[in-house]
């Protein structure tokens, strides 16, 4: 089987193409440029690709010739100019919808996010929804995951609070801390990418990723100091303090945390059941594993100081 992959050289991406060659698929890659490609290393060499974006219509259709499905990893986090979640989660996933059936493929894996709903308070994920809402739509033969919050090497979420933690004298914790993450590999995740490809009970399908343990934000910044080897006090920062200092600045300049990103961290909707393992059997790698292998010292999380 030959995939067309979008945001393939991203964090998420990387590790999907590296599950799809280890499985045997051939893989055609869209990438924005040479500098993205080369961030793909070794992995470079074992894909064909081509150099565009998700928004040019006629690039995605010469690109996707005699694939057989897509595989669509594109998203953002913030947004910077006219690079907007409207326009990178909604218009560009549409478009690759598009081009995917006007290119006569089927078969459609697309990535949403944990929280990913009708209601959802924040921009990300209400135009995540409306992709998804789209996709359902289209006729494709479509499965949709949401994962959680990801770990592994190179993640943005704990590599940073990993070196806020060495770096400050204090723990800045946007209010009370006990909001609950329950983080889940980026390798599973690929892995869950790649195994529904040649699963046609996972079609029409949309599964919540999430990992094996929940964790409140303390809990996890705990968990860090003590692979890191260091103990550092927590200064709890009331949301309410936050709030309009984001919403004065937020787009002006760069913070460490955006508008939407503060709604979607305090969010505590009610998160559906986990429900890939009733398609996919695999075993999932807890956090402490995960965090070992790239964070800090080889030290055993439980371990005390």
């Amino acid at each position: 089987m030959k995939v067309f992959v979008t945001g393939g050289t991203g964090f998420v991406g990387r590790a999907v193409v590296k599950a799809m060659l280890k499985r045997n698929y051939e893989v055609a890659l869209l990438a924005r440029n040479s500098k993205s490609l080369d961030s793909m290393g070794a992995l470079s060499d074992a894909v064909s690709s081509v150099y565009g974006t998700i928004y040019d219509a006629e690039v995605l259709r010469k690109a996707m010739r005699g694939c057989d499905a897509v595989v669509h990893l594109v998203g953002i986090i913030r947004e910077i100019r006219e690079n907007t979640f409207e326009r990178a989660h909604y218009e560009g996933a549409v478009n690759v919808m598009e081009s995917a059936r006007a290119s006569g493929i089927q078969r459609f894996i697309h990535m949403s996010a944990e929280g990913t709903r009708a209601a959802a308070q924040s921009r990300y994920h209400q135009t995540k929804f409306k992709a998804e809402e789209y996709l359902k739509a289209s006729g494709l033969h479509y499965t949709i995951m949401r994962p959680a919050v990801m770990f592994g090497a190179g993640d943005k979420n704990f590599t940073v609070l990993a070196d806020m933690i060495k770096k400050a004298p204090l723990v800045p914790v946007i209010g009370d801390g006990t909001y609950v993450w329950q983080p889940v590999a980026v390798k599973d995740v690929a892995e869950l990418f790649v195994l529904s490809l040649g699963n046609n009970g996972s079609e029409g399908k949309t599964y919540e990723v999430r990992g094996t343990e929940a964790f409140t934000f303390n809990h996890i910044l705990d968990l860090l100091m003590k692979l890191l080897g260091v103990h550092k006090p927590k200064v709890h920062i009331p949301a309410g303090f936050v709030r309009p200092v984001i919403a004065a600045f937020d787009g002006l300049m760069p913070l460490p945390i955006t508008k939407d990103q503060l709604i979607m961290l305090l969010d505590r909707y009610e998160q559906p059941e986990s429900n890939f393992q009733e398609d996919f059997h695999i075993r999932l790698a807890t956090l402490e594993e995960g965090l070992r292998e790239y964070i800090g010292t080889n030290r055993t999380i439980t371990e005390s100081g």
